[in-house]
């Protein structure tokens, strides 16, 4: 079996995401937010979310899916924020654009 050997910054991506994921679900599932969120918008984030662990498995697994995922919704997440709440995380869209620049270029050892 020739397994491909899973490179450091994908772990530590992996993880990051994983910590994201429980960060968001603990703020999402507090009460005050289901308060003041548009409904749509709430079930939107959930989705997100739980997209960010899919992501985070498929990674950890080294399928390329997971980082076709995370180019996909990763901007159209900030772009929904953008219209919805008329204001953006800027330091997290860096994150992000760093986070696909380098799954784009680990997109070769991946399966």
């Amino acid at each position: 079996m020739n397994k491909t050997k899973r490179p450091l910054i994908i772990t530590i991506i992996a993880v990051f995401l994983i910590f994201a994921f429980m960060v968001s679900m603990s703020y999402i599932t507090a009460e005050k937010v289901t308060q003041n969120y548009i409904v749509w918008y709430y079930y939107f984030s959930i989705l997100v979310t739980i997209l960010s662990l899919i992501t985070a498995i498929g990674l950890l697994m080294m399928r390329k899916f997971a980082a076709y995922l995370y180019i996909t919704y990763a901007p159209i997440s900030f772009l929904i924020q953008l219209k919805t709440t008329g204001n953006i995380d800027f330091y997290g869209v860096l994150i992000s654009l760093i986070i696909i620049i380098i799954l784009t270029k680990q997109l070769d050892k991946m399966k």
